[in-house]
Order: C-alpha cells, then structure tokens, then sequence
C-alpha cells in the first residue's frame, strides 16, 4: 500500500533508497511504507516521451535516435549518451538536472533559445522558413517586419 505519492508512480522496481530527509530534493517520487525510490534515467526519459504523448518511434525520430536505442535506454538496458541528453533537453524543454537525478522540476521555464531551436530541429517547414526568411532579410526590412508583428499581437489580442 502507499502511503505517499509526491509527485509521480513509479514504474518499476527501485534503484535507490533515500532517507526521507532526503526528501526535499526529489520530486519524482513514491514513498511507499516511508522508502523513497527515485526512477532511473530511463524511466525519466519515458515519462519525458509520454508526457509529450509521442510514440517511440517519433521520440527517437526527434532525437535522431531508432525506436530499439529508445527502448533500451527506457528499459535501463543502456544509457543515453550525452547528445542525446542535450538534444532530449533542448527539443522537449527538459531541465537537464532533472533528467540526470531527478532532482528539481521536469520542465524548464519558458526559453526563448529554446523554443526557437525546437522549431528548427521540428518537422513544420513553414516555421523553419520564416526564421531563414528573418535570418536573411536586410536590416532597412526590421522596422516595418515589427510593426507588421506589433499589428498582428494587437489584433490577436482583440478577438480574444
């Protein structure tokens, strides 16, 4: 029986135990009969992948990693490599702390870098085009380009 749930279930059987005034640092947690089990890497990365609700196959796709890597790096079979780490960090918005031990809050705060470097490593090529388009256009275009933006917030803004 639990007595405690912190935060998440865990999803299979413990790694690591943790006096409970440990507890502060980990939020990922389940404390069954006053044990602390703090998931491995890999269960982190599931729960990453199944928050986004993605299959293996796209979270591998992401990446740039195949759906067997996905699976053994879930089942504890092999870690992640560092590239991976970052690029599960940087695609997914994942603190990377959190990821490597558990320890702080799954995701990030909003980062503009981010968000800008997940749209590039996305599938959505309109997106991808309008930064090349921003990345290229001639300094005397900004002006205007941010009118135009300015425009378009404010109109947004109105039908809601």
């Amino acid at each position: 029986m639990v007595d405690y749930i912190y935060n998440h279930i865990i999803f299979s059987p413990p790694r690591q135990l943790l006096s409970i005034n440990n507890l502060t640092k980990f939020r990922n947690c389940v404390i069954i009969y006053s044990e602390v089990f703090i998931l491995t890497i890999g269960e982190r990365i599931k729960m990453v992948r199944e928050s986004r609700q993605l299959t293996k196959t796209k979270f591998g796709d992401t990446i740039h990693i195949s759906i067997s890597a996905v699976t053994k790096i879930e089942n504890g079979q092999n870690n992640p490599s560092d590239q991976t780490i970052s690029l599960i960090c940087s695609c997914f918005g994942i603190n990377k702390s959190w990821l490597l031990t558990g320890a702080g809050e799954m995701e990030c705060p909003y980062d503009r870098d981010a968000e800008i470097n997940r749209i590039m490593q996305g599938e959505d090529e309109q997106k991808k085009e309008i930064f090349r388009m921003l990345a290229d256009m001639p300094d005397e275009y900004w002006k205007l380009f941010f009118d135009f933006c300015a425009y378009i917030k404010t109109k947004t803004k109105e039908r809601s």
